[in-house]
Order: structure tokens, then sequence, then C-alpha cells
């Protein structure tokens, strides 16, 4: 028999409750969310269609070992990948994809002996890569500017002539010479309108340029930081919010033509 003071027995009853009612919830709750990923994919792509014949959302993003080959050395370091919500396709010739992805660094602490691993957060955004329409079998690493790589500036580090790049921009190339048949001064310029353009300035730090990126098999790759999950279908327990959802593909959409359309290169 329980002891009347002790109210262990009602917590422990309470808590399994609790976690049934969870259990619960969630079979309950599962029906709704594979209805809402139906309708995410099935609404999502007719919106698409409208920019273009090509053009897909698809649940699955890129795959790690692919996002590590171009990124990698521009992306911070982390202990767990993911990603989702590719879009890929064609806009005015040119070839692109799109993606949300989200890095995390492990961290362990030790408190009375107990060991905690948690993760934290270290980029969440997208990755847009576009087809630069120009041979070039180099690679470049277009950083953030920072008063480390001036003081310690790296071996490949280049220098070029626009003062209003630089300014954002600390470039590393593993061909001096042939980089700047990429990097002319009117890419310059449109990379330096792109950074601070307000089309991408979602999360970005004041003074901060919106993106990072790596120029690699004629590909350009941006890491954009944003907030939240952009292709995420809102309802209120009643109803989906189609008109949300498609304003949210529409902006997507918006920063990924203004992207194509200031970065675009001439056929040579």
């Amino acid at each position: 028999m329980a002891d009347p003071g002790d109210h262990s027995l009602p917590f422990f009853l309470g808590a399994g409750i609790i976690a049934l009612m969870g259990i619960l919830s969630k079979h309950a709750y599962r029906p709704v969310r594979r209805f809402k990923q139906k309708i995410k994919f099935d609404f999502g792509n007719r919106v698409l269609w409208h920019y273009g014949d090509g053009i897909e959302l698809r649940r699955e993003g890129a795959s790690e070992s692919e996002f590590r080959y171009a990124l990698k050395d521009i992306a911070p370091q982390y202990d767990r990948y993911s990603s989702e919500d590719l879009v890929k396709g064609e806009i005015k010739g040119t070839d692109f994809q799109f993606y949300e992805v989200e890095l995390q660094k492990k961290q362990e602490t030790d408190t009375k002996g107990h060991r905690r691993t948690s993760y934290k957060t270290v980029f969440r955004g997208h990755v847009l890569s576009i087809h630069l329409n120009r041979q070039y079998q180099g690679y470049i690493r277009i950083k953030a500017d920072s008063l480390g790589n001036r003081l310690f500036p790296d071996k490949d580090l280049i220098r070029l002539e626009s003062p209003e790049f630089e300014k954002l921009f600390d470039v590393y190339a593993d061909d001096q010479i042939s980089s700047r048949t990429i990097l002319t001064p009117s890419f310059m310029e449109r990379l330096t309108e792109l950074a601070q353009s307000p089309t991408l300035t979602s999360g970005r730090k004041l003074n901060r340029p919106a993106f990072r990126a790596t120029i690699k098999n004629d590909y350009i790759n941006l890491m954009i930081k944003t907030r939240g999950n952009r292709f995420d279908i809102k309802d209120d327990g009643k109803q989906v919010h189609l008109k949300t959802y498609a304003m949210a593909i529409q902006e997507e959409m918006k920063a990924i033509i203004h992207c194509i359309e200031g970065l675009k290169l001439e056929q040579t």
C-alpha cells in the first residue's frame, strides 16, 4: 500500500497518461501530416509550373556528399546535416537547383559527472546552384571579408580590382590567372549588387553580405542564410493556408530569378 504522504504514484500515473496522450495525438495527427505533405507537393508544383514546365519541387533535398563536394570549404564545421525541399529546373535557359539545409554542431557538457550531448544549429538556410553558361575548370571560394583573413591571409587569397567587392568578400582561387576570366569587373559588380540586395536580406547581419559562395565546374553555389522552413505549409487546425504557401513559393522564386538574372554570363 502506498504511503498517503508519498506523491510518487500519482506523479507516475500522470506522467504515463500524458505520454499516452502524446502517442495517441501523434498517431491521430499522422493522416493530417500525410495530407499536408500531399497538398504541399501537389499544390507547390502547380505554382512552380507557372515559372517553367521543367521546374519541380521534390521532398528530398541534396545528399550530404553533393553538398560537401560543392561547399565544404566555405561551410561552417558541423556534425549533423539535413536537407529537404529540392527545387530544380531551368529558367531563361539557365539550369539551377535550390534546396534547404540545416547544419548542426555537437556540443557536450559535463554537469556533476553527467555528460549531456546536444546539437547547436550553425547554419540554416538555402543553397542555390546556378549554371554560369561559361566553361571554367578551376575552383573559387568567396567568403565574407574579415579582419582575420587580412591579418593572416591564406596563400590562395587573391587581390582584385574592385574596392567595393573587396569590402564585402575575401576570394580564394586555385588558379589566380584563370579565376580572373570569371571574376571580371562586370561579374564582381553583379555579385556586389546581389550581396546587398533586399531580396536576400533575411537572416543577414548588418553590413554583412547576404551569402557566401563557391564557383566550381561551371556552377556558382550560393549559401544564403534564412530563418525557418520557407516551404512549410501552414494550417490553423481547420484548414491549410494555400494562399500563404503560394506567396512563400513566389518569394523564393523571386529570389532565384533575381540571382539568375544578376549572375548570368554571356555564352562563350
